[in-house]
């Protein structure tokens, strides 16, 4: 019987070297038939990869990432002002707080731009206008699955040169989590 070799400690990999590493060990232990292993460490890879896309830890975190986001709407669509930004506590659980971004603009059809420019983001379009028109305005929502953070786009109806953008966070405890 053939002495087993000594195998060197494994040093820790970040990032997709990390998630490819981890892939070459699964496939060596599925090949070895060790099939409850193996599907338990690919759980973790798959945990491991969401780690990196995480929405932000704090508030401050969420709030900066928020306003980032507006900002650069607010500069596609050519405004000059920052629009307004508070925190608001009416929809979160008590001890929490979220953050909220306000802007209107004035741009000619500049709605179907700021979508566009949301989902290049990472914004996916939750609800269109089909679903939320009503006599007085036409709206679209979107959300950020890493982020979580959602904007509102509001036109009035008739008026294809005003864009409400209305931005927010989740609820987060005040400087936490």
């Amino acid at each position: 019987m053939p002495c087993a070799r000594p195998r060197p400690a494994p040093v820790p990999v970040s990032g997709i070297a990390g998630h490819l590493q981890t892939i070459r060990v699964i496939v060596r232990l599925m090949r070895v038939r060790h099939h409850f292993l193996a599907a338990l460490l690919l759980g973790l890879a798959g945990l491991a990869s969401c780690v990196d896309a995480q929405k932000p830890s704090t508030y401050e975190e969420a709030a900066r990432h928020l306003e980032a986001d507006a900002h650069t709407l607010l500069n596609l669509a050519g405004a000059t002002f920052p629009g307004t930004t508070r925190s608001d506590r009416s929809a979160c659980r008590p001890g929490q707080v979220r953050h909220l971004f306000s802007a209107e603009i004035q741009a000619a059809d500049a709605s179907a731009v700021l979508v566009s420019e949301l989902q290049a983001m990472g914004y996916t379009q939750v609800a269109d206008d089909p679903d939320l028109r009503d006599e007085e305005r036409e709206l679209a929502v979107l959300w950020n699955a890493n982020t979580h953070h959602t904007f509102v786009l509001a036109v009035p109806a008739g008026e294809g040169s005003t864009v409400r953008i209305t931005g927010r966070t989740d609820c987060y405890a005040p400087g936490g989590t």
